[in-house]
């Protein structure tokens, strides 16, 4: 396992040497290679133990290093094309947040769900497949279905919009979540996100100035919030939650001046 280690030395070396530099592209090029490259080797690093007896008699060929630095050297060129240092077009162009008409002393409340429905489904199939595939005396089966269950898990997300201000979680658990309260957000607007060039990547995403989540590329609720960064989040229906959250925000100042 010798050629893993040294890809994670080298990936953790890059990635300290990213987060000094102010260069977006570098950030966007370290974060697609080095998830390439290590999901592979960590893939392979499973396939090559299953059925082993014991770890000692375990080899990984090196030629298996040399297809994961290939990986990395092509993805991060792709993602160096496809990226820029340039402001990203989703925070340049802004739409302002439209009132939804909620009046001083009413409550509402905004939810919507994120994520797409097969991946939940195509987890749940790997899991019933995993146990039957054990069942039928593949036995590292039996320690696949957890996977499945996992992804079915965090496949989708949902985005809550309320007095307490916005907040992700999964649908079925408390924790973990995300939560921007209302005190913290200076102003809520509109606009096109692209998980890469905007987040560095797809799912929750921490970057320069900049924290969200986008499974997908689209409209968008962006929050300006007091320390002068931004969250974001690629969610339907992103105008309704901006609006609710202009009027809440509106209402906050009202109570705080009366």
């Amino acid at each position: 396992m010798s050629e893993l280690v040294l890809l994670c030395l080298g990936v953790g070396l890059s990635r300290s040497a990213v987060r000094g530099s102010r260069s977006l592209r570098a950030l966007y090029m370290t974060s697609a290679a080095s998830a390439v490259g290590l999901g592979y080797l960590l893939s392979v690093a499973v396939l090559v133990n299953a059925g082993a007896d014991s770890a000692i008699h375990v080899r990984m060929p090196m030629w298996h290093l040399a297809v994961a630095v290939g990986a990395v050297v092509v993805v991060a060129g792709v993602a160096r094309v496809l990226t820029s240092d340039e402001l990203p077009e989703g925070a340049g162009h802004p739409k302002e947040s439209r009132s939804i008409g909620l009046r001083q002393g009413e409550r509402a409340v905004w939810v919507r769900s994120i994520g797409p429905r097969w991946l939940v489904g195509a987890g749940l199939l790997a899991a019933v497949a995993a146990v039957a595939a054990g069942g039928l005396g593949w036995h590292p089966g039996y320690w696949l279905w957890p996977v499945g269950l996992l992804l079915a898990a965090l496949a989708a997300a949902r985005v809550t919009v309320d007095g307490e201000g916005l907040t992700v979680r999964l649908p079925l658990l408390r924790v973990p979540r995300i939560q921007v309260p209302l005190q913290r957000i200076e102003r809520a607007w509109v606009a096109q996100a692209r998980p890469l060039p905007d987040l560095g990547g797809w799912g929750y995403r921490i970057t320069q100035g900049r924290r969200g989540l986008a499974l997908h590329a689209g409209e968008a609720v962006w929050l300006d919030l007091d320390d002068g960064k931004q969250f974001v989040v690629v969610v339907d229906d992103a105008a309704t939650a901006a609006g609710l959250l202009g009027d809440l925000l509106t209402a906050a100042e009202g109570r705080r001046s009366s």
